[in-house]
């Protein structure tokens, strides 16, 4: 297929880019290749896509970013219906790239020529797993690799908690009673911003985390039931919320 072809030669020719050093190529000799993503954000991206092209002048990246929900997973499933997808796509582990598998070509081979037979090692046990979360049953390919991790977590004002003398809560309880105390005081306690579906999703996966840190990985592998008594008790923390 046409992506895989041009996938590949993406990543030979970034292989071979600390040969090619900075000679002047022709443009015949120049290789476009495309890449869509939502993430990371577009000041970032443009700065990876600036030294990948100076270290690699006979490549250039067509960039597309797109808002993720739905421009992104609209423009995804239009392309792929008519076999137009860009070279690179970003795609979130799990569902979304099993979605989108049959596009994907391995990317092991080209890991290990590039990084050396134990290049998972470079990466957290976390994002080691995630890397094959979207395989199908006996599948051991790396058909994504990370451009960045992503931290759950609950922010707050350290200053506020200063002037109203409170402490950051570490239960559930406690953050009832700071809460109080916020909302006492003419503060909104707590703010959410779930305005998209995946947003939603973190905040589970942070609930979920806090039981078990591979219940959401289990239950999406189908490992276990999504009505398993775990999961029940983290929808439940999550509607507390």
């Amino acid at each position: 297929m046409k992506n895989k072809k041009l996938m590949s030669i993406l990543l030979v020719s970034a292989i071979l880019g600390t040969t090619l050093g900075t000679t002047a190529v022709s443009a015949a000799d120049e290789t476009s290749v495309s890449l869509w993503t939502w993430s990371p954000i577009t000041r970032t991206a443009e700065k990876m896509i600036d030294a990948f092209e100076k270290a690699n002048p006979d490549i250039t990246i067509d960039y597309t970013n797109y808002n993720y929900n739905p421009e992104y997973l609209q423009a995804l499933s239009a392309a792929s219906a008519s076999d137009n997808l860009a070279d690179i796509v970003g795609l979130q582990p799990g569902s979304l790239t099993q979605t989108y598998s049959d596009y994907l070509i391995d990317l092991s081979d080209y890991a290990k020529a590039e990084w050396g037979d134990d290049w998972t090692s470079v990466y957290d046990n976390v994002t080691q797993s995630q890397l094959q979360l979207g395989n199908k049953d006996g599948d051991d390919g790396h058909y994504i690799l990370p451009i960045e991790t992503q931290d759950i977590y609950v922010e707050y004002n350290k200053t506020l908690f200063e002037q109203l003398g409170l402490k950051v809560p570490t239960t559930y309880d406690e953050l009832v009673e700071v809460s109080k105390t916020l909302r006492d005081n003419g503060y909104a306690p707590l703010f959410f911003g779930g305005a998209d579906g995946w947003q939603h999703v973190n905040l589970l996966l942070m609930c979920t985390s806090q039981i078990s840190d591979t219940l959401f990985d289990e239950c999406q592998n189908g490992e276990k039931a999504w009505t398993c008594d775990e999961m029940k008790q983290a929808m439940t923390n999550y509607k507390k919320l």
